[in-house]
């Protein structure tokens, strides 16, 4: 695939400073777009490092809370005085807290909320009047395939991937016409911090019950929706198709829930193992 395709292009990724959102930003930049990481992370506030490739293209990074209405609103700002326009918002930044509510870990369980899901709202809020305007825009929220299949140990995490996907494809619906496109991408378990940290849960098994995507794979299948908008994408698609099946029948789910985890918890040890880790339980981010 050419490297200058997006040639122009303007992309925001949110929580670009490591995991999926990492390789979603050296990618695209890679292929020719301005792109914007705006991650809690980063160390400087507003304007940071800016990365010129024969003046065609730029990396920036700008500080972002996705929590917080005015760290979105400096977002705005930071990327319309650098390049005049956004073409496309990808809403990565997301936290993964197993058994966040049978503990009653209620701020925990909140930040689940607020970081998945209000999070990707509160962006929408800031950047679609731009691209209403534009008559142009993409807005990808991540979600999962736990937007699509309840997952046993994770159900405030379900309950922010579920509402991101509902959000997502009405939105898809509401702006039919206007020019502006909005993409729910459900991707199964990928190799990331947050993953190494959520199998230190006993509870996680379901996480680890398919095969475990990189990073890298995920990103090229981001790259292929903002070629190619669809309202709904599983990655994969033979999981997706599991995920619904699984998720649209009360019966399947309750007659093969003790199989599948059972099954998760062997590869859940497994891939511990392979890290040279012991079971350390901590909150997941990243």
């Amino acid at each position: 695939m050419k490297n200058n395709i997006l040639n122009n292009k303007v992309i925001i990724v949110t929580g670009g400073s490591s995991g999926i959102g990492k390789a979603i930003v050296e990618l695209l930049f890679e292929k020719g777009a301005n792109v914007v990481n705006a991650d809690i992370s980063v160390s400087r506030s507003r304007i940071l490092k800016v990365y010129n490739d024969c003046r065609i293209k730029k990396l920036l990074e700008v500080n972002l809370d996705v929590r917080d209405d005015e760290s979105w609103n400096g977002l705005y700002h930071s990327v319309v005085n650098e390049f005049g326009k956004a073409d496309v918002l990808i809403n990565c930044a997301g936290v993964v807290i197993p058994d966040s509510l049978i503990k009653d870990s209620r701020n925990l369980a909140k930040d689940e909320i607020d970081i998945n899901l209000m999070g990707p709202v509160k962006g929408t809020y800031e950047f679609l009047p731009l691209f209403l305007k534009q008559k142009s825009g993409h807005i990808i929220n991540i979600a999962s395939l736990a937007g699509i299949v309840p997952i046993p140990g994770e159900a405030m995490y379900s309950a922010s991937k579920f509402g991101l996907r509902g959000f997502s494809m009405a939105m898809a619906l509401d702006l039919k016409g206007t020019g502006v496109k909005v993409t729910s991408f459900c991707p199964d378990s990928v190799v990331t911090p947050q993953l190494i940290t959520e199998a230190h849960y006993t509870d996680s098994g379901f996480s680890f019950s398919g095969k475990l995507l990189e990073p890298e794979y995920v990103a090229d299948k981001i790259l292929k929706v903002i070629l190619h908008p669809k309202n709904e994408v599983s990655c994969t698609r033979f999981r997706g198709f599991q995920s619904r099946l699984f998720g649209n029948s009360n019966f399947v789910m309750n007659l093969t829930t003790p199989a599948i985890k059972m099954f998760g918890e062997r590869n859940r040890k497994k891939f511990l193992k392979t890290l040279g880790l012991k079971e350390v339980k901590n909150a997941c981010t990243g």
